[in-house]
């Protein structure tokens, strides 16, 4: 089973780094204002849902892409229902 999940903007050496370094400030500038405005999140947010998503795992939902913050209790309980409908499904289409 494969599972795609979206960090959302997580604080880390790499952004705190980002955030003060003259290219970083150049090329994403987003980078600064979204920690001073505190729109971050710890690293172990992540982590958690890993885990909540494990937990979760099963074959109605693989191939399926969610983000740190989803409520897996419910998508649990929702995986007919996201299977049946084609639910949080990353697309990519050439035509």
């Amino acid at each position: 089973q494969v599972y795609g999940l979206d960090p959302g903007f997580v604080r880390s050496g790499m952004t705190e780094l980002l955030a003060t370094d003259k290219q970083g400030l150049r090329w994403l500038p987003h980078v600064k204002k979204g920690l001073n405005a505190h729109e971050d999140h710890p690293a172990d947010d992540v982590g958690c849902a890993v885990v909540n998503l494990i937990e979760i795992s099963c074959p109605l939902l693989s191939g399926r892409i969610f983000a740190y913050n989803d409520n897996f209790e419910r998508i649990a309980q929702r995986a007919e229902e996201i299977k049946e409908h084609d639910l949080y499904q990353l697309r990519l289409r050439s035509d």
